[in-house]
């Protein structure tokens, strides 16, 4: 039995989603450290990664619509033991539904 099998479509979806969000991550990487692209053009060159600012934009509004947002919230007070202090991260992951909503929103 091959592994797509035991796979939901909407796990499947989303596991393609998350595919696409790493090669907008490696492709954005590439181009901040000046790798070269993977293929050569037609004269047979590998030029630097180059990319537009309209395709930096999109890349950042895909990767914040696809990875959780980080917010930080910190604890102060007066307790039993003294005062104390907690810094506490929240991770919120959007609903794999929630993004194929969005995308098809446009």
């Amino acid at each position: 039995m091959g592994i797509t099998k035991s796979l939901t479509p909407m796990r499947q979806e989303e596991i393609r989603q998350k595919i696409k969000i790493v090669q907008i991550i490696n492709r954005v990487q590439g181009f901040f450290f000046g790798e070269l692209e993977a293929r050569a053009n037609a004269a047979g060159e590998r030029k630097p990664i180059e990319l537009t600012a309209n395709q930096l934009a999109a890349a950042k509004l895909l990767i914040n619509k696809a990875l959780p947002d980080l917010s930080q919230v910190k604890v102060e007070g007066n307790g039993p033991g003294g005062e104390f202090s907690h810094t506490i991260i929240v991770r919120e992951f959007p609903e794999p539904e929630d993004l194929a909503e969005n995308e098809n929103n446009g």
